[in-house]
């Protein structure tokens, strides 16, 4: 598996099998550029213009669109399980800024879980529910997502092998 970072919390995840592509963002809001980027799947974590802009991620094959994946529950293509894991934008319980969706990915023996906007460190029970973590993706940002200080917190309860930040 390779990751590639494209930027805020915009990666390319590639496998044996398959090309994923979590928020992709618009290069006017972030402020950077979007690569030119084929996959053939897309998760997006909330509507927001810096983490949904599906239209920049084209299917490495013409004919088909890549999945696009915008919801919490199960998914499965090319080999790789999807799960998503409804979450809040905000310590408010998303009065703020509404929900955000927590992916992890199941690829070839290894579970990677981006965390999306994550505005608030989730009760054991939650984590739990998502079990076992290789790689984290966490944002550590502060004010529209949790701080480094929190996510500090997170790694800690969490205890992946990898951690890698994002949203900053």
């Amino acid at each position: 598996m390779d990751i590639k970072y494209l930027g805020h919390s915009s990666f390319l995840i590639k496998t044996k099998t398959a090309r994923i592509v979590t928020d992709p963002f618009d290069p006017e809001m972030v402020g950077i550029k979007f690569p030119k980027t084929e996959a053939d799947i897309v998760t997006v974590s909330h509507q927001h213009k810096d983490h949904n802009n599906i239209k920049a991620v084209q299917s490495p094959d013409s004919s088909l669109k890549p999945l696009i994946i915008d919801m919490p529950g199960e998914f499965e293509k090319l080999g790789v399980r999807i799960f998503g894991f409804q979450t809040f934008h905000d310590k408010t319980k998303g009065s703020e800024r509404g929900e955000n969706i927590m992916y992890k990915f199941e690829i070839e023996g290894t579970s990677v879980l981006h965390c999306g906007d994550l505005g608030i460190i989730p009760e054991e029970s939650f984590l739990e529910t998502i079990g076992e973590v290789d790689i984290l993706m966490i944002p550590v940002g502060g004010f529209y997502t949790i701080d480094a200080e929190e996510a500090v917190s997170l790694v800690k309860k969490i205890e992946p092998s990898i951690v890698i930040p994002m949203h900053y």
